[in-house]
Order: C-alpha cells, then sequence, then structure tokens
C-alpha cells in the first residue's frame, strides 16, 4: 500500500505546499540568516522533507482510515500510472539537487527551463494513478433487514461493512 499513499502524498503536497512555505517564511528563504551560508542544495531538500514530510504523514492516516487495503484488488489498477509519475517526479527532483550543487547557476536555470517537461507529465500521471486507485475501491456496504418495514413491503437496506462481505 506505499504507492497510494506516496501517490495521495504527492497530491496534497501539490495542493497545499504549507511546510515549504511555512520554512520560507520563518527561515528568510535561501539567502536569509539560517540558510544564506549553507549550500543551496540543503535548502531545496530541507523544502522539499517540509514538503512532503507532512504530505506523507496525512496521506497514510487517509489510507488506513479508509481502509483500502482490504478494498482493493490483489492487482491494484493505476499502480504502473502512479510509477511512472512518481519516477518522473523523483527525477526532477534529483536533478533540481544535483544542479543546485553546481556553482554559478547555469544548471539551476537549465534544469528550471526543462522542469515542465517531467513535471506537468508526472502531475498528470499522479492524478491519473490516484483516480484509478480510488475508483477500483470497494464500497464498504453490507445487506441488513432489520429497519422498519413500510407499509408491508420488505426492504433490503445498505449500510456500512468491510469489503470482505461484499467479495463473498
Amino acid at each position: 500500500m506505499m504507492l497510494p499513499v506516496l501517490g495521495f502524498s504527492v497530491l496534497l503536497a501539490k495542493l497545499f505546499p504549507v511546510g515549504g512555505q511555512l520554512l520560507i517564511m520563518l527561515l528568510g528563504g535561501m539567502y536569509g540568516p539560517v540558510f544564506g551560508k549553507l549550500p543551496p542544495a540543503l535548502f531545496h531538500a530541507f523544502v522539499l522533507l517540509a514538503n512532503y514530510v507532512p504530505a506523507v504523514i496525512v496521506a497514510t492516516i487517509f489510507v488506513n482510515k479508509a481502509q483500502l487495503s482490504e478494498r482493493l484488488p490483489k492487482e491494484m489498477p493505476g499502480s504502473s500510472t502512479l510509477l511512472y509519475g512518481l519516477a518522473l517526479l523523483v527525477i526532477y527532483h534529483g536533478l533540481r539537487i544535483f544542479a543546485s550543487t553546481v556553482p554559478g547557476g547555469g544548471a539551476p536555470f537549465v534544469v528550471s527551463i526543462y522542469s515542465p517537461f517531467l513535471i506537468i507529465p508526472s502531475n498528470i500521471l499522479v492524478v491519473i494513478g490516484v483516480t484509478k486507485v480510488l475508483l477500483a475501491a470497494l464500497p464498504r456496504l453490507r445487506v441488513r433487514e432489520s429497519m422498519p418495514e413500510e407499509k408491508g413491503s420488505s426492504r433490503l437496506w445498505w449500510t456500512a461493512g468491510s469489503a470482505d462481505q461484499r467479495r463473498g
């Protein structure tokens, strides 16, 4: 269940980059008093961690509370799409951190110019993969016949239950 957690965390980090923004505001950015004397790669790594660590925590809580491991089929749809999107994102962030170790400014500039060719397909693939995962999850429904009858007719009522009851 690591792949859906990573997919959800990427979506959360892209939609709500709270940790990185907070780190930049509190510590003054790359040229502030804290990171001003350190290499830029360290700043990029800290911002990356500040963005993704809270998102991974929230995504893990969501996947556990939603019981996705029980509700998804063994061969999860969208796993290859998620994997390709996450791989493109890792390549981009690796290139960005590596380029920021080069003195001057040419290498980070080149990475920033060509980054949309990795980021946009990555975001699209992650959204498609997460959507496939969510659509493949079985609903938690079970039949309960103990509800009051309406005018002599017997009705089946659907209530929350486990996915194993739906599969069996």
